[in-house]
């Protein structure tokens, strides 16, 4: 039994092969990363309008929004969430920079990939 598959090839009733699952994984790992970034950024967000609001000297930072994080009732949980999350970007961004090919993916594209890897894990 075959059925329309994406850009009008064919798809047999065969499994999923490795690759097409690793794939999966590590775009589930990206999308993981891109949240907890996300979460993040908004904090930082709230962080700033609170010390604007307040008057206050403080300043929005990473380090700001993160003790905000951990200051709530399941701080440690929702700070082990991003530990995961982060951990999720830098394994994706670090598998594009070693195994993604294409005719587009130069070297400098790579690089960045590489460096955005290890900014995450340092963050993580």
């Amino acid at each position: 039994m075959t059925t329309p598959g994406v850009h009008g090839r064919r798809r047999t009733g065969r499994p999923r092969t490795r690759r097409s699952t690793d794939r999966q994984t590590l775009a589930g790992a990206g999308r993981a990363g891109f949240a907890a970034r996300g979460v993040v950024y908004v904090l930082i967000g709230v962080l700033a309008v609170r010390i604007a609001l307040a008057g206050g000297g403080g300043t929005a930072d990473l380090q700001g929004a993160l003790a905000q994080v951990a200051a709530q009732p399941l701080g440690k949980t929702m700070l082990w969430a991003l530990v995961v999350g982060f951990g999720c970007m830098a394994l994706w961004r670090g598998s594009r920079a070693i195994l993604v090919r294409g005719p587009r993916r130069k070297a400098a594209s790579r690089v960045l990939d590489g460096g955005r890897a290890l900014f995450h894990a340092f963050v993580c």
